[in-house]
């Protein structure tokens, strides 16, 4: 029994999607290649084939296995033609499709060794309902007082091929005696603007009739007519120019309604000068142009007049736009008088441009301090409702020659300035951590809990950090020491650099791979204990770190000891 060749309705359609869950596989599951087509609306009662575009040509996948299903209830759809709802292959057929079809339904087929499953989402449209309105295919737009209205090829091609009897419909009611596949009418005015259905009745293996339509509005568009001119643009009748410089002049005219095509070369614009044509006169051009507006109608001439450069006799001169139509002429007259000069607007252009240069340098040099003074009013909410606990975790690597002044920093330095003066929730782990914890259990919460992570780093920072490896000082830093770093490159945590001492000549480049990457991110931060402002919280140094610390100070909690 041969393949029966149905309408593919979607492939005329304006486009439409909806929305559908999809189930687990496609969400990451599956080991197959998923693929996901858009959700397809489909009308009620007619016959409808599927074919997706993802699938290839059906008759080219006649070798390759496909098996169907309906996802409501797993239920497997047959490839027998006696079933209203079968497969030809990768071609989905409802002889015909109602409303509790909607659903989704999943082609998987082999190919190249490899699984491959199709999601195809469809649903049913009932008759009338206000979706059914994205189902028609492109409005037909004339004037024209014969029109000749075609029944799409899919439908027709379709028709001809199953022997079906053509008939059509006018806004869903029976046009008596239409039985061709195109719908000629005759004298229409605006009252036949409606919508026209092209109907195919066909019959499936001698059981039954089936319908296969395609649907399109016909707006009948207003009779045009020519109206008085008004010349729109321009609307003065004297222009400044600058001698010496290419000009161009617009004349611009409503002409009438729907009349473009009307006009058959006796709609014209064109410029004069001291009434005489400029066509032929070198360093003039003129352009012409009919458009129509929409959805008014209304149509405009247009007449560009080009001056290549603006000579002292074009001031002395009477330029003319002449607008016509078979029903009217129009005129407007226009001087050119000289501008002023260009100088004091180069110079004020200039004065402006000075001030921003001075404004904009001015932001970028106080920008922290500007951000810094903005917090104060401008608290944020968003950051102090986000559940954390700790705005800052330190972590840091002990080395016996920076063991002092480390100490001074974290000890001193930072506990006044970000907790006394700030009021800022420091975490540090040589500090902070409760006796008897499990520490890397610890560890991991805290450094979830905090907004901020701080590394400070010292010239005998961690050269390696690959997995199982320690860096140097105590096994609780080097716990502190790679759980944050982890967090800080898989969750994208905030980190703030600090350097103490001089790095020396080898730079960064003894550093882990994780720590180059954020010194390339961001720039250390170095604090110099010799400096006039070492523990001063509003230094530059102290001010940078407050500007990388979150705007509104974490609130307590009881669960924090």
């Amino acid at each position: 029994m041969r393949m029966i060749s149905l309408l593919v309705l979607l492939l005329g359609f304006s486009g439409v999607t909806c929305s559908c869950d999809l189930p687990d596989p496609l969400k990451g599951g599956s080991t197959c290649e998923n693929y996901t087509d858009s959700c397809l609306y489909v009308p009620e009662g007619e016959a409808v084939y599927i074919a997706s575009d993802t699938l290839g040509d059906p008759d080219v996948n006649k070798t390759i296995q496909f098996t169907w299903r309906r996802e409501k209830g797993n239920t497997s759809i047959s490839s027998s033609e006696e079933e209203r709802i079968h497969h030809h292959g990768p071609a989905l057929l409802f002889l015909p499709i109602y409303l509790n079809d909607s659903d989704l339904y999943i082609a998987r087929f082999d190919m190249a060794g490899k699984c491959h499953i199709l999601y195809v989402p469809v649903k049913v449209v009932a008759a009338r309902d206000p979706e059914g309105g994205n189902l028609l295919y492109t409005p037909l737009n004339i004037s024209d007082t014969n029109p000749k209205i075609t029944c799409p090829e899919i439908v027709k091609d379709r028709c001809k091929a199953e022997k079906g009897v053509f008939s059509w419909d006018r806004n869903s009611t029976l046009m008596a005696g239409e039985a061709g596949e195109d719908l000629q009418l005759l004298g229409v005015t605006k009252a036949d603007s409606a919508l026209y259905t092209c109907r195919c009745t066909w019959r499936h293996m001698e059981h039954m009739a089936y319908n296969t339509t395609a649907s399109r509005n016909l707006i009948v568009e207003d009779k045009g007519f020519f109206s008085k001119i008004q010349i729109i643009h321009p609307t003065t009748k004297e222009l400044m120019v600058h001698p010496g410089y290419p000009l161009s002049i617009k004349c611009k005219a409503l002409i009438g309604t729907n009349v473009c095509s009307k006009c058959k070369g006796e709609c014209q614009g064109t410029w004069e000068k001291n009434n005489h044509s400029l066509n032929s006169i070198d360093g003039y051009r003129q352009n012409f142009s009919c458009n129509m507006e929409e959805p008014s109608k209304k149509s405009f001439i247009t007449s560009t007049l080009i001056i290549d450069k603006v000579q002292e006799s074009d001031l002395k001169a009477s330029f003319r736009c002449r607008a016509k139509s078979p029903t009217d002429v129009k005129y407007h007259y226009l001087t050119l008088k000289r501008a002023e000069s260009l100088t004091s607007l180069l110079v004020a252009l200039m004065c402006v441009s000075a001030v921003f240069l001075l404004a904009t340098t001015a932001i970028k040099c106080f920008a922290v301090d500007l951000v810094l003074f903005s917090r104060r009013f401008l608290p944020c909410t968003k950051t102090r409702n986000d559940g954390l606990q700790y705005d800052v975790y330190v972590v840091y690597q002990s080395e016996k020659a920076m063991e002092e002044i480390l100490s001074r920093f974290l000890y001193q330095a930072l506990l006044q300035v970000l907790e006394q003066k700030c009021g800022f929730r420091v975490f540090i782990h040589g500090r902070d951590a409760i006796p008897g914890e499990d520490r890397l259990r610890q560890v991991e919460e805290r450094v979830m809990l905090s907004r901020r992570l701080m590394v400070v780093l010292t010239p005998g920072s961690e050269v390696n950090e690959t997995l199982g490896s320690s860096p140097s000082g105590p096994p609780s830093e080097a716990v502190d020491w790679q759980i944050g770093l982890h967090h800080a490159l898989l969750q994208e945590m905030r980190v703030i650099l600090v350097q103490l001492g001089d790095m020396g000549p080898q730079g960064y480049t003894h550093l882990s791979p994780t720590l180059k990457h954020l010194v390339r991110k961001s720039a250390p931060l170095c604090w110099r204990e010799d400096s006039p402002g070492a523990s001063h919280w509003n230094s530059r140094f102290w001010k940078r770190v407050r500007y990388a610390m979150p705007s509104a100070v974490a609130k307590p909690s009881s669960s924090v000891v």
